[in-house]
């Protein structure tokens, strides 16, 4: 299936859902690759009833991620992968945010929100930590210490 607007489907089952006025219309349903005609990225996995609801990955053109999705939007541990060949593994949070007070209400919506938890180096396989200094600094003293 071909979407002017968004890009390109590929995928081996159509699913037609008859909407109120009995015609049908197409949706992504199953495993497949949908190419983004704006980024040239792709988007390889699954969709639940035309939605990102499983583990799949998104390609760009010098780094992918890989992790689950859920309502078409990354989340949980997952990992960035990048060409030169480190990785950063971390957790897509929801978030909650609340805008500027419009007539006595604010304004909330959620945000998706990437922890980063570590990264392997591109040519050891070893692993750097993102913890903040202190953690680390407090880590290295018990180890000295010999706790």
């Amino acid at each position: 299936m071909y979407d002017v607007t968004r890009g390109l489907c590929v995928r081996p089952r159509r699913d037609v859902n008859n909407n109120s006025d009995g015609e049908g219309e197409l949706s992504r349903h199953g495993q497949g690759t949908y190419w983004y005609n704006d980024t040239g990225s792709s988007y390889r996995g699954a969709w639940n009833n035309g939605k990102i609801d499983a583990v799949g990955e998104i390609l760009h053109s010098n780094h992918h991620y890989k992790g689950s999705f859920l309502n078409n939007n990354p989340t949980g541990p997952g990992k960035y992968v990048f060409d030169i060949g480190c990785e950063q593994h971390g957790d897509y949070i929801l978030t909650e945010q609340t805008g500027p007070p419009e007539d006595d209400e604010g304004d909330s919506s959620s945000a998706l929100k990437w922890l980063p938890r570590d990264i392997t180096g591109p040519t050891m396989g070893t692993s750097v930590s993102t913890k903040p200094s202190s953690d680390l600094e407090k880590q290295a003293a018990s180890t000295e210490d010999g706790n």
